[in-house]
């Protein structure tokens, strides 16, 4: 409980999401020019279900099945409407707008800048 508010906390996830857009494009750079065997067990398993798995699913049921996956599975319900308010902000509505930063940035051509800071 920070208490700066739900405008605060949308700032911030907006910023989060613009910067990992940026990593995703940034990642997709380097799975392409780096040698993927540098890398240790647990790294290598975490991009490939990132990268290969998770972004390779259709973009609304990514968001859904993670939304379902902490809400449900890790029993999120039990906290009340704020655990509601809290696991929706971080799983469909992030997830939703770093795919549309995503989309936006491929459809335009444009490249995403930096991000700066988010307070």
């Amino acid at each position: 409980n920070d208490f700066k508010g739900t405008s605060f906390y949308i700032n911030k996830l907006n910023w989060y999401a613009t910067r990992e857009a940026k990593d995703y494009f940034d990642e997709l750079d380097k799975l392409d020019k780096q040698n993927v065997s540098e890398l240790d067990a647990p790294t290598r398993m975490r991009r490939f279900l990132k990268y290969k798995v998770f972004h390779k699913l259709p973009k609304r049921l990514r968001s859904t099945l993670l939304f379902d996956y902490y809400y449900y599975i890790k029993l999120g319900f039990l906290d009340g409407k704020e655990s509601y308010y809290s696991i929706f902000f971080r799983t469909k509505y992030y997830r939703t707008l770093v795919d549309s930063k995503i989309d936006e940035a491929i459809k335009t051509g444009n490249k995403i800048g930096e991000t700066g800071t988010w307070d």
